[in-house]
């Protein structure tokens, strides 16, 4: 589904119409092909993105690797969002790749503030980047922030954040049946679950890796 906005025409944003557990969530990414960030984060060994589902997926197919490609070029750049609007109860940031700089982020929390009455949760491993973001900007009611662990069975601590409304860990199977760590996310579908999106006293999700 495309939504088009008041860009050049050469610019526009497309959002993923997600199936599976996101069924119902749409999403708005950019690639993780030619994000610096992404690609270095792949070459740390025991990362969670030295298996990165999102990379197989553009290279599997090209007309997802366009559309993210696409979306990074335009959300990297400072931008008029006002015309961008969605009904949905709930809509996810970053379901492939991830923040690419501040602009990337001021987009989107401008975004979010345009549509109040839809709840937003952004997936980053861009600590500096929002930690610093939001020490000057306003972070909007309407937008769950979630750091990514970037190490496998390895939880950051929320307490040396500011910004971050939860932590997002990724554990393998085998690494769960030696530790007591409690799996909250994978149960239920995201839409019906909605503990990602919601403001509640859950400060980390924890998923088995797939």
């Amino acid at each position: 589904m495309a939504i088009k906005i008041n860009l050049p025409s050469k610019d526009i944003l497309k959002q993923s119409d997600l199936t599976g557990k996101m069924l119902h969530i749409p999403s708005l990414s950019t690639s993780p092909m030619n994000n610096s960030n992404c690609i270095k984060n792949r070459k740390i060994k025991d990362s969670i993105c030295s298996s990165c589902f999102a990379v197989t997926g553009c290279k599997m197919y090209s007309n997802l690797d366009k559309m993210l490609l696409k979306n990074s070029e335009t959300l990297s750049k400072k931008q008029d969002f006002s015309e961008f609007k969605t009904n949905t109860i709930y809509y996810r940031f970053e379901s492939h790749g991830d923040l690419i700089n501040s602009e990337h982020l001021d987009n989107l929390v401008r975004i979010a503030k345009n549509n109040p009455q839809t709840k937003f949760a952004l997936w980053t491993k861009l600590y500096k980047i929002t930690e610093k973001y939001f020490s000057i900007e306003t972070k909007p009611e309407n937008l769950q922030v979630l750091y990514s662990s970037l190490m496998k069975n390895k939880q950051l601590n929320i307490n040396k954040f500011k910004y971050a409304d939860k932590i997002f860990t990724v554990y393998e199977k085998q690494y769960l049946k030696e530790t007591n760590v409690d799996v909250n996310c994978g149960a239920k579908d995201c839409f019906t679950c909605g503990l990602c999106y919601n403001r509640n006293d859950t400060q980390y999700i924890t998923e088995i890796k797939k």
